[in-house]
This record gives structure tokens, sequence and C-alpha cells, in this order.
């Protein structure tokens, strides 16, 4: 209820918006699209068109429909009128967008997080409204690499590759001194259950001991060759403050496994940029960094599951240029020096070669090109 409450109050309710917009762009902010100077957008955070919100409660209490999905199918149908929106914009979990079928109105979806061929089943359920639509469409789908074609096969779509729609926003400015060596991603989520006020990875979920091991590593190889490291913590992250507000326990959580951490409380792009090389498990944003042109080490001490991007993109190479899938503690320390000591000549001649290498797309030209057409522009 209090959750409840906290949304209701976040909310800016709009009695009044006379204007008309060609593209709406339903994610909350998620990514920073940039359409103003081709045509009249909006992009929808936290608003709620109070005129809209109560036709559809009318429409679903007249149809004596009390579901949240009719709610909110009929409020993205009414915004749509209200705008005469021609275009709609979203990411693959604003599932709503799969349902529009109107011959008059383009969607474009993107795709948001990187998914594992082992949980397709899984995927396939998120994106489909199994009671109301079991054959979820769209216009456009921009996904980051040709293997998500396969994956993403039962949504009736053209796919684009582009990249991360999300990552094309953003431009990384890279500081001519590294004040860091090192620096690990962080993905801590919930508060992993503590014993006697220690942590214990038995009783740690999966991708946390995995990190928590990692970081340790780190740690000690930094500690032996005199090297700065430094952690971008998931608190500190805008787009996980919905996921995280617990930047104490996370600090703890990483405090007693890597003592000599340091970090600072800016973005996590700009504290890349600060670095000389990026360590990641199971961070998207390893991903995004790569494509920027970062190094970046892709570390999996679980890859016998087969839920890192390693297996992804790499497939049965356990082992590259850029990645480890084990727990050898020599040969993620001689991964660590060998990274540290490439020349940024020789980086960028491998990086072409890296399978886990996605397309950068700057400034999302493929994106705004695709709505110049759609819109005639």
């Amino acid at each position: 209820m209090k959750k409840l409450i906290l949304s209701i109050l976040n909310k800016k309710f709009i009695f009044f918006e006379p204007k008309k917009y060609d593209v709406l762009i339903l994610d909350k902010g998620m990514s920073k699209i940039y359409l103003e100077d081709i045509c009249s957008s909006k992009q929808i955070i936290n608003e709620v068109f109070v005129d809209c919100f109560f036709k559809s409660l009318f429409a679903c209490l007249k149809r004596l429909q009390f579901s949240k999905h009719h709610l909110s199918s009929h409020y993205l149908k009414l915004m749509i009128r209200k705008f005469k929106a021609k275009i709609i914009v979203a990411h693959e979990f604003q599932k709503n967008i799969f349902d529009i079928k109107d011959a008059k109105i383009s969607t474009i979806v993107y795709q948001i997080a990187d998914h594992i061929d082992l949980h397709k089943h899984i995927l396939k359920k998120i994106l489909t409204n199994s009671k109301f639509n079991s054959s979820p469409e769209c216009t456009f789908y921009f996904i980051k690499h040709e293997k998500y074609k396969k994956l993403l096969n039962f949504v009736k779509t053209n796919f684009i590759i582009s990249g991360s729609v999300k990552n094309n926003s953003k431009a990384l400015e890279e500081n001519s001194l590294k004040k860091y060596d090192v620096m690990f991603i962080s993905h801590f989520r919930l508060n992993p259950k503590k014993f006697e006020n220690i942590y214990n990875m038995l009783f740690m979920p999966a991708s946390h001991a995995s990190m928590y091991y990692t970081a340790k590593r780190i740690s000690e190889y930094c500690l032996n060759k005199d090297k700065t490291f430094c952690i971008g913590l998931s608190s500190n992250r805008k787009d996980k403050k919905k996921y995280i507000n617990l930047k104490k326990e996370e600090n703890l959580f990483f405090t007693s496994c890597a003592p000599n951490y340091k970090t600072e409380n800016i973005d996590v792009y700009d504290l890349a940029s600060k670095s000389e090389l990026i360590v990641t498990t199971y961070s998207t944003l390893g991903l995004e960094l790569l494509s920027l042109g970062k190094k970046v080490l892709f570390l999996d001490p679980l890859h016998f599951i087969e839920m890192n991007y390693i297996h992804q993109y790499a497939k049965d190479e356990n082992e590259g240029f850029h990645w480890y899938g084990g727990t050898s503690k020599e040969k993620i320390y001689s991964q660590l020096d060998r990274l540290l000591n490439i020349s940024n000549v020789e980086w960028n001649k491998e990086l072409k070669l890296s399978p886990l290498l996605i397309k950068y797309d700057k400034g999302n030209s493929i994106l705004r090109d695709t709505i110049k057409k759609i819109l005639k522009i």
C-alpha cells in the first residue's frame, strides 16, 4: 500500500493539453530519444492524463472489464486518439504496445534487456498478454544483435539491428588522465542474506555470489599490483533506483570482499571514462561500454550455468582475448595484466573481431531515419 501511495504521489496529473504529437514515446524516460528536430514528439515519463484515465475507467466499468490490462489498454488507445499520434515508441517490457493493431498507427519497440536462449519460454510469457493476445506484433523491433531474431521469432514484426537504443543516445567522453586502473560494474539488487553479520557466499543468490567472488579477485590483484580500483555502484545509477536504494547495504557488501575499493557519486558512464579497464559479470552496461570502444573484460565464475554473455555470444569458447568463464585466479590475473598493458591501437584492432561486440549507432540515426520514412519527411 505504501508503494502504491508513493507511486500515485509521484505522478504528474495533466488536466488539459491541447497539443498534437506525431510520436509518443512510452518508455518512462528509459532512453533519451531525440526527435525534436524532425517531428513533434512527447516522451511520457510519469504523466497521467486525467480525461483519458476517467474515460478508460468508465469504458471498463461499462463493459464489466476489471483487469489492469483492460484499463491500461483503453487508456493507451484514448491517449493515441487524444494526441493524434502516428507512431508509438516503447521498450519491449511496455508490452501493451504489442496489442496495438491499427493500420494507421506504426509501433516501434526497442530491446532494453539482454535475453538468453535458456529463457525463451519465459521471455515469450513476459511479452505476451496470454489472456488477451497470444500473438504479439509490432511494426518494427529494434534489436541489439542479429542473434535475437531467432530468440524473438514469436513476435510478428520487422527486425532492425541498431544496437542498444538506450546506449546509442550516450556519448563517452574519455579522460586523458585515468584515475582508476580497474572499474567493476555492480549489479547489486536485493539485500543478500547475512550470517552473523558476515556475508557468506553459500547463502547468496548465484549472481551475487559470482559478483562477490569476482570483486574479491580484482581487489586482491589491485592490492598486489598497486593498482587503483573502483566500483560503479547500482545505487548510484538513476535507471536502477526503483530496484535499489540501499547504498549502505551495497557498500557493506563490497567492503566485505574488496576493502580497497573506491567509488564516486557520479554517472557510471562518467566513472568508466576515468577508468582504464572495465570488468563485468552479468551487467548489460558491460556490452554497452564495449560498443563505445571501452576496454571491457567479461568474467563468469558460474560459466556452467550458461547464463552469461560469454555463452550467449562466444558460444563454446569459454576463454578469449577479453573474456573468461571459470574460477582460476591465475587466468583472471592474466586477463587483467594483458588488458591493462595492451595499447589502444591493438585493443581497437582486436575489438573488431570480438563476438561480444554489439552495434553502436550514435544518436540513434537508424531509429530517426525509420521515423522520417514513416512520416514521409
